[in-house]
């Protein structure tokens, strides 16, 4: 177990690079309407409102309310969202997603291989590395689907009622 505790400082270190503001990344959130105006057509946003919440595509933005679509290129569905019945609107992040994913899978893969190597009644023997990056490969492609699939580092908010 001597060599899990060269892996302790790499976690928390790790989780905060993970949890950081990409530099440039505005976070803040107002009620301010325009901002979703400047928004360029087709940005991918997660619109969470009273009735619905959805992941679509911008296609227009008036005064008082959003229009979006999602869906494929032979079945697209359309969305009108009032702008009083919009809680929140937050650009989707799904690259950034899947690599934290991907990350977040490949670090728990390598301590749980190298924490479950070397066992008293272990017939062949191989090195912390070799685990640990087994681990990592197997963990890091869940990791990165689960990363996708739920947008999980979805941001910034650029509207908020």
């Amino acid at each position: 177990m001597a060599s899990l505790k060269s892996f302790a400082p790499v976690v928390p270190i790790s989780l905060c690079l993970l949890a950081s503001p990409v530099k440039g990344q505005t976070t803040a959130a107002g009620s301010n309407w325009q901002r979703v105006q400047q928004l360029p057509l087709h940005t991918k946003v997660h619109v969470s409102a009273d009735s619905k919440s959805r992941l679509c595509s911008i296609d227009k933005v008036d005064e008082t309310q959003l229009t979006c679509s999602a869906g494929r290129v032979v079945e697209t569905s359309h969305f009108t969202f009032q702008r009083g019945d919009i809680k929140s609107i937050k650009v989707s992040r799904h690259v950034r997603s899947t690599l934290v994913g991907a990350g977040v899978g490949a670090a728990a893969g390598a301590i749980i291989g190298v924490a479950i190597n070397g066992g008293p009644n272990q017939f062949i023997h191989f090195s912390n590395a070799e685990v640990g990056g087994v681990g990592a490969i197997v963990l890091a492609v869940p990791g990165a689907l689960i990363g996708l699939a739920t947008d999980l580092a979805r941001g910034p908010t650029v509207y908020r009622r």
